[in-house]
């Protein structure tokens, strides 16, 4: 299976309730458009919340694999490596639900 696109992933706003996902090179990866009814209200509103998910799809990706390694290895709840992947692990979450942890 090929490599996804390089981290990290960003999510731009341009226009009204629009975004487009880029790669860490500049290169789109994901344009999200806004739908409008007749009467010209957006009707997708969890674009943005979208867009946040999708930027931190490698993120997410790279601290589950981290967790699984240290799974794998039987690592030690005190080994120092535990604190570095739950760090990953929030800073992953929050990026992809524009939150602070």
């Amino acid at each position: 299976m090929p490599a996804h696109s390089p981290a990290p992933w960003v999510a731009e706003e341009y226009g009204d309730h629009e975004l487009d996902i880029y790669d860490a090179n500049g290169k789109l990866i994901c344009p999200l458009e806004q739908e409008y009814d007749d009467k010209g209200q957006g009707t997708n509103l969890a674009i943005e919340a979208d867009g946040a998910l999708i930027a931190a799809a490698p993120e997410l990706l790279q601290a589950c694999q981290l967790l699984c390694a240290l799974e794998d290895n039987d690592a030690h709840p005190a080994d120092t490596r535990w604190k570095q992947v739950r760090k990953d692990m929030r800073a992953a979450i929050a990026k992809a639900t524009r939150s602070h942890l």
